[in-house]
């Protein structure tokens, strides 16, 4: 016979099962729960944490679920397992829900209340884009994961009966089509028009290695080798409220990658650390190291802003109004594609799967010029150093510009 162990209501039951184990039962609001366990003191400490949910359970039903509240807390219990960033569009997609629900019972809210939430906010961003096309926009989609997130933990917990957005359609944005840049476009844009050109620069090792835009900014020279002629992505800079550009981890694990440098790459790094010994000497005490390939001219994070506003610049002057940093590397990874194959092109462009690669990185083009007619595009080689002026005191001195 079974061995068993009755206790009082509420305390629970551990019966001796014939292979060892324990099953533990216990009746908690009229509803009967059962674990199977392999000792009694595994049962007592699942008997302790059942009665400790089940009495918080009630604690919250007792009382209004305000939305704000609710939005405080799932905030920070998530906060430990999402990085900052992620954290900072959460807090500014609630934040906006909040001038609609703010002091409003959870409880009361319905799938029609959800959809006009909806609707209202993707009117919103259109009017204040200048978005004129039908659909939703990106922020509306944004919007209804993070929503649903949220109501399916207060579900979980038992502070609402049911999530209002599960009946509800998701959204979908349908983001505008990657351009890849021909040939003629591709020579243009990696154009590098003189010592000075930091962001002509930055474009061709941004074209070069396949980068994301923060991964560019967040470059230093410790990831680079120039012996083995390789360089390492290991970190990636991102703007957080508050706190302005910081450098963080990149955005996935299979990011970490390492890449290989052909000539033109390393002359463009070296013609860029000549550059920026002499922005040190104009920047004086005012500079601030932090190891980085690209700074601003005080040695800091170039700024989301002010880089986008470059670029932008440089596009109008050459008259690719609708181009993205990141269509350079949809551009790049295209090529790869073609060159390198499948497999190689997922581990160059750091992604975990090579069905991300083949569904959103692989599109018709050109052939995009090779290493070495950009170098003649340069109009120098690798060993010319007409930009050296460390040996000619005499020589002009550039001032830092960008």
């Amino acid at each position: 016979m079974p061995r068993k162990r009755r206790r009082s209501n509420g305390r629970g039951t551990l019966v001796r099962r014939p292979d060892g184990k324990w099953l533990a039962q216990i009746r908690l609001g009229g509803k009967r729960y059962s674990k199977v366990v392999r000792t009694e003191l595994e049962g007592e400490d699942w008997f302790a944490a059942m009665r400790q949910k089940f009495t918080r359970r009630e604690m919250l039903s007792s009382k209004k679920c305000l939305f704000r509240q609710a939005a405080e807390e799932w905030l920070r219990i998530k906060a430990n397992s999402i990085k900052p960033r992620t954290r900072q569009d959460y807090e500014d997609i609630l934040n906006r829900v909040v001038d609609y629900w703010g002091d409003r019972d959870c409880s009361s809210i319905t799938t029609a209340d959800a959809r006009q939430l909806l609707m209202d906010i993707n009117d919103s961003i259109k009017a204040s884009t200048g978005n004129t096309e039908a659909g939703w926009t990106r922020r509306a989609e944004y919007t209804y994961r993070v929503l649903k997130m949220l109501f399916d933990y207060l579900t979980q917990e038992h502070m609402i009966p049911t999530n209002p957005l599960t009946s509800l359609a998701r959204p979908r944005h349908r983001p505008r089509s990657p351009r890849v840049l021909t040939q003629k476009e591709l020579r243009a844009l990696l154009q590098v028009r003189g010592f000075e050109d930091v962001l002509g620069r930055a474009l061709v090792v941004a074209y070069a290695f396949a980068l994301r835009r923060g991964e560019l900014l967040g470059l230093r020279w410790r990831d680079i080798d120039f012996e083995r002629a390789e360089v390492r992505i290991s970190m990636q800079g991102i703007y957080l409220r508050g706190q302005g550009m910081v450098l963080a981890d990149l955005k996935t694990p299979s990011s970490r990658r390492v890449i290989g440098m052909n000539a033109l790459e390393i002359h463009v790094l070296h013609e860029q650390q000549r550059y920026l010994q002499l922005l040190k000497d104009f920047a004086g005490t005012d500079w601030q190291e932090h190891d980085l390939v690209f700074p601003s001219q005080v040695g800091t994070l170039w700024d989301y802003s002010q880089f986008g506003k470059a670029f932008r610049k440089r596009c109008a002057e050459l008259r690719l109004l609708d181009l993205r940093f990141h269509d350079l590397r949809h551009t790049a990874a295209t090529y790869m594609v073609k060159a390198k194959g499948i497999k190689k092109a997922q581990k160059l462009l750091g992604h975990s799967e090579a069905t991300t690669t083949l569904q959103f990185y692989v599109h018709s083009m050109d052939t995009p010029p090779s290493a070495t007619s950009l170098l003649n595009d340069l109009g120098q080689s690798p060993d010319d150093d007409s930009h050296d002026t460390d040996d000619d005191p005499n020589a002009a001195q550039p001032l830092p510009a960008r």
